[in-house]
């Protein structure tokens, strides 16, 4: 009895085909003697390889004196893959069969018809996409573009597939995606038909566009209605389609319905809300009549900013160093009697909107002058500005600075409008010291409502309104009416509402988006004058992240520069962007004095996973020995008390030598 083992499955099936009759029994003792094997309740059994996934092949098919045999053989190297188109019948035709792999002669008048294997491939994605499995033939035309793009028929069967794609996703009201797919068709034939009587790709597009359109509409998103709108209009001379005609008069029409409720609420005062409704004509159709003429008469009567920011503001402090939402309120709400400017070689430089500040050549004092009054720029007299001195130096008064009280030997006036301060010792900034409030401080000057040019006019929901402080003298011409502080938590919809015009400027954009939107034409990115310095702070209550060795391993296991150069700049190249071997900022060029305190000489960590890798092997035996001391300790403790216990109670208490020792 022939044995036939059960990886030989196929083999054994293969040999019974080829041998007949006779080894039909032999197959079916084989099949009989397999084992069983229980197969999963969830085994499925294994996809039929499509016909692309093997090896390629063509397709004989042989006339009747041979019986119709169909013959399959390794591709034949027609000239260009095309079979000649009268071959003589007596020419023979070398073939290479994939049975057995052995050469055979046939002569042509043997031969009813020839299959290539790309030919073979297409007909199967027609098929498929006739029947509705678009997403099924895809992989067909995909792999006939790559390897056979030269395939007769080739071009005209894809543009019907892109067409019949375009409808599948038109029914699955996947608008995008079928716009999308019909403008890939009209690129590559702006003629196509799928039938005389079918509509043309600029008439799909228009069915498409309408529904798209729509869409956007219903959601409100009328910015992407009218830049969907504008392009195909300009790309495909479409002004005179319907889908055309039909929503430029829809989008005018809503907006001159906000125009003239911007012109109304302009027309009461109500600017805010006059605003918003320009800003909402402006994202429906900005070419709506009247409408250029209405902006620019609100930003002549309100000028209005509106800021995108990723913190809101809790408190206003221009001189925080841990809170830029505070900094930032804090420029609006706050006149300090020195404000920081810029920096510069020796640090910061810092002006003050009351006078002039003058320090001396040695140091040792320097001279404040105030504004005349007749200027309309100052609130204080040079009497005030010394009670003000020196109330920051009365231990007893709620603004007391001990630097200032140490600093400062005597305040006295000159020539009326002239205060000198004398210093103990010489100082390099004393300017510095004083970014205070040039009056007493009040609860209405904590709260955002002092002198200041701003003041807090509202605070509800995610936006924060700073009116203009009609009543401050440093108000300048030109100064916006109003600055809106609008808060979101999510950059990228931040980032969004600037293209959209919902927001003038953002104050601050997450690292990895600052290479892309430097390359908008339509927005421009300014850096602030102290560069910011990026780290991770470690959680030291973790018995891993507290142990020094293990902080090594994280460092040489993360490849900063690549996070950097490809995660966060996109290959992109921007000065002052580096990684850093310090808490210090590293500064961006040679000239740069800003950042003094970063010693270049120090290079960062390298990448060496191999070395991390050592390092959290040593750090893993650092804390087993770690903890079993404590477990030591704490078991010798439990010991003591024990004994300590017994002996209270007059027990005895038996240690085993061997067992402790152990």
């Amino acid at each position: 009895m022939p044995s036939c083992p059960p990886v030989n499955l196929s083999v054994c099936f293969s040999r019974s085909v080829r041998l007949g009759c006779r080894s039909a029994a032999a197959l079916l003792l084989c099949l009989l003697a397999l084992p069983l094997v229980p197969q999963p309740a969830s085994a499925q059994p294994p996809a039929a390889q499509r016909i692309f996934e093997g090896d390629p092949f063509d397709r004989l098919t042989l006339d009747e004196a041979n019986e119709n045999a169909v013959l399959r053989v390794r591709t034949i190297q027609f000239p260009n893959r095309q079979p000649p188109a009268k071959p003589k019948p007596s020419d023979k035709l070398r073939v290479k069969l994939i049975e057995d792999g052995k050469d055979y002669d046939i002569a042509w008048q043997n031969i009813k018809k020839v299959e290539l294997f790309e030919t073979m491939v297409l007909d199967e994605a027609r098929q498929l996409a006739a029947a509705g499995k678009i997403d099924e033939a895809f992989d067909y035309f995909s792999f006939l573009v790559d390897q056979y793009p030269r395939t007769e028929g080739l071009a005209q069967a894809r543009q019907l597939y892109l067409f019949q794609s375009a409808i599948f996703a038109f029914k699955q009201k996947n608008y995008a995606e079928a716009l999308g797919i019909l403008e890939e068709l009209h690129t590559i034939n702006p003629d196509f038909r799928a039938t005389d009587a079918s509509p043309t790709v600029v008439q799909s597009l228009g069915s498409m566009a309408d529904n798209l359109i729509g869409t956007y509409v219903a959601k409100n998103d009328y910015r992407s209605a009218r830049i969907l709108l504008e392009r195909l209009v300009r790309t495909y001379q479409a002004g005179n389609e319907p889908f055309a005609t039909k929503w430029i008069t829809q989008l005018s029409e809503l907006a001159a319905a906000e125009r003239d409720k911007a012109q109304a609420l302009l027309a009461e005062q109500k600017y805010v809300e006059a605003y918003d409704a320009s800003t909402r004509m402006r994202n429906i159709w900005p070419a709506v009549p009247g409408g250029e003429q209405l902006l620019t008469e609100m930003s002549r009567r309100y000028p209005l900013v509106m800021v995108g920011v990723s913190q809101p503001a809790k408190a206003f402090d221009s001189r925080s160093l841990i809170d830029p939402a505070a900094r930032r309120a804090g420029k609006l709400v706050q006149r300090q009697l020195m404000d920081f400017a810029s920096m510069g070689p020796e640090g910061g430089k810092y002006t003050s909107p009351y006078g002039s500040f003058l320090r001396s050549d040695d140091g040792t004092n320097f001279t404040f002058e105030v504004k005349p009054p007749a200027s309309g720029a100052s609130l204080l007299s040079a009497f005030d500005l010394s009670q003000r001195l020196l109330q920051l130096a009365d231990p007893s008064n709620p603004d007391y600075q001990a630097a200032w009280s140490r600093l400062v030997s005597a305040v006295q006036v000159k020539q009326g409008n002239q205060v000198q301060v004398d210093l103990r010792l010489p100082h390099v900034l004393p300017a510095a010291l004083l970014q205070v409030d040039a009056l007493q401080t009040t609860p209405e000057s904590r709260a955002g409502k002092g002198f200041a040019p701003y003041q807090v006019f509202s605070a509800a929901g995610n936006v924060t309104r700073f009116a203009r402080n009609e009543r401050s003298p440093f108000i300048i011409p030109g100064q916006p009416a109003e600055v809106l502080e609008r808060y979101f938590d999510d950059p990228q919809r931040a980032i969004l509402a600037l293209k959209r015009g919902e927001i003038d400027v953002l104050d601050q954009v997450y690292a990895a988006d600052v290479a892309a939107l430097m390359q908008d034409s339509n927005i421009v990115v300014k850096q602030y004058t102290a560069p910011t310095t990026h780290m991770l702070l470690i959680n030291r209550e973790n018995p891993y992240l507290a142990n020094r060795t293990f902080r090594r391993s994280l460092l040489y296991a993360t490849d900063r520069i690549s996070l950097l150069q490809q995660g966060w700049l996109k290959g992109q190249k921007l000065p002052g962007w580096r990684v850093i071997s310090g808490v210090f900022p590293a500064p961006s060029s040679a000239a740069d004095n800003v950042a003094y305190g970063y010693d270049d000489a120090i290079p960062p960590r390298d990448y060496d996973p191999r070395l991390a890798l050592i390092l959290k092997v040593l750090t893993q035996r650092q804390l087993k020995a770690e903890a079993e001391r404590k477990l030591g300790e704490a078991q010798a403790k439990k010991m003591a008390a024990d004994a300590k216990q017994a002996e209270t109670e007059g027990k005895t208490v038996v240690v085993d030598e061997k067992k402790n020792e152990a």
